[in-house]
């Protein structure tokens, strides 16, 4: 049995390549499959290295709170809309 306030499944959205994380979305916001959630920005010469988009549509779950990330860190969880609410 799954516990209390617990969620199962969702997509998570890795990292592609590390850098200065700057999300423009927040955790409880609803998004669209497509919708840009943040972009990897290079220390060095301040350019957008990745822009990352929602793989599926729902409610984003979770959203990493760091300001520099590693290639593969968890940057976000987007759970179906109907699972955020279970």
């Amino acid at each position: 049995a799954r516990a209390p306030g617990l969620t199962t499944g969702g997509d998570f959205t890795r990292a592609p390549s590390g850098g200065i994380f700057h999300p423009l979305v927040r955790a409880g916001e609803i998004v669209s499959g497509g919708t840009l959630l943040a972009e990897i920005v290079s220390p060095m010469t301040g350019e957008v290295m990745e822009e990352i988009s929602a793989p599926v549509g729902g409610v984003v779950f979770f959203t990493c709170n760091k300001l520099m990330v590693t290639e593969h860190a968890l940057l976000f969880r987007i759970v179906p809309r109907g699972l955020a609410n279970a």
